[in-house]
C-alpha cells in the first residue's frame, strides 16, 4: 500500500503481480482535492484483507474515519471523530473507535 496525504495506491494481490504497465497497482477512489484543507494522517490495516481504515485530519481538528473496502474500492462507512482516540480491531477484522467518551462499533453502526 502507497499513500500521501491526498491519495492512496494498492496492489491487487489476487491477479497476477507485474502484468499490466505499472502490474495491478490500483488507485483508491478515495482522494482529496488539491484545495481542501483536509490531509490523510494515516491508513490502517487489521486482520480482514479487503478493509483499511483511512483517518483524515479535517481543517477544524475533527477526524473522519473512513472505513474502505479496497477489492471492491468503495467506502463500508464513515465516522467523525475528535481528538484524543484510538483505532481497535478485533480478531474477526471489524474496527472499533475508542475515545474517552464513547466506543464505536463499526459492523453495528452503532456507539456506546
Amino acid at each position: 500500500m502507497l499513500w500521501n496525504i491526498r491519495g492512496i495506491n494498492y496492489f491487487n494481490l489476487n491477479k497476477p503481480f507485474l502484468k499490466g504497465k505499472h502490474g495491478y497497482l490500483q488507485e483508491c477512489n478515495f482522494t482529496i482535492g488539491e484545495l481542501d484543507k483536509s490531509i490523510i494522517e494515516n491508513v490502517l490495516t487489521g486482520n480482514k484483507t479487503n478493509r483499511i481504515a483511512i483517518i483524515v485530519k479535517t481543517q477544524s481538528d475533527h477526524y473522519n474515519l473512513i472505513s474502505w473496502d479496497i477489492i471492491k474500492n468503495f467506502e463500508n462507512e464513515a465516522f467523525t471523530v475528535n481528538p484524543p482516540f484510538k483505532i481497535v480491531w478485533d480478531q474477526q477484522g471489524e474496527l472499533y473507535i475508542v475515545n474517552d467518551e464513547t466506543v464505536v462499533f463499526s459492523s453495528m453502526r452503532s456507539s456506546f
